[in-house]
């Protein structure tokens, strides 16, 4: 991704695609590489593309913003539980 994101800074989106394409493969969740792929994309005037790239950056997102707050009410939830039980021993 570091690299990926040196060759946008330099303008060198073609060369870009390769290494975000890489990290995508690797991690295909990886949201930052969407939407980085996206603007590469763009750039390249390759506007179908950014725009695939850019509703796979949303999904990713949405999905984990939703585990994230599952992840809050469980915690909330056993926090409540945890007082609970301590306030009945």
């Amino acid at each position: 991704m570091v690299l990926a994101r040196l060759l946008m800074s330099e303008r060198k989106s073609e060369e870009a695609v390769t290494f975000l394409r890489m990290a995508i493969e690797s991690d295909p969740l990886n949201g930052e590489a969407h939407y980085r792929l996206a603007l590469a994309y763009r750039d390249l005037q390759r506007a179908e593309d950014a725009q695939k790239e850019i509703r796979i950056f949303q999904d990713i997102k949405r999905i984990k913003d939703q585990v994230k707050e599952l992840y809050r009410q469980m915690n909330k939830e056993s926090t409540r539980d945890d007082l609970l039980d301590a306030k009945n021993d």
